[in-house]
């Protein structure tokens, strides 16, 4: 999902919103899907992904790598929430931004 905010004097900001349903113990064949969703968010130009239910390292690593090669080389991974099973940690929410993430928190 995509959003567009026009700034009054700024131009616009582009949103991408995206669950990449990395759950442990329920998405299927992990990597592969991981590496072509990475694929698909190459074509998402934004200004910032808001990416959810990013769970292990290596996809995290693999989506940032993605986000970097489009020029949002700033982020914050939030790592409040559960140690869950298969190697999964955090509450699976990662912000890619282009410009600088001044300040993040997260409420549960």
């Amino acid at each position: 999902m995509a959003s567009q905010i026009q700034l009054s004097t700024h131009g616009s900001l582009d949103i991408v919103s995206f669950n990449l349903w990395d759950a442990p113990m329920v998405a299927a064949v992990r990597l592969p899907r991981m590496n072509a969703l990475a694929s698909f968010l190459r074509t998402r130009r934004g200004d910032v992904w808001a990416c959810q239910e990013l769970f292990h390292d290596d996809a995290c690593e693999l989506i940032g790598s993605a986000a970097k090669e489009v020029g949002l080389v700033h982020s914050v991974r939030f790592q409040a929430g559960a140690d869950l099973p298969n190697g999964a940690s955090g509450c699976g929410v990662v912000i890619f931004s282009r410009w600088p993430i001044v300040e993040s928190m997260f409420h549960r």
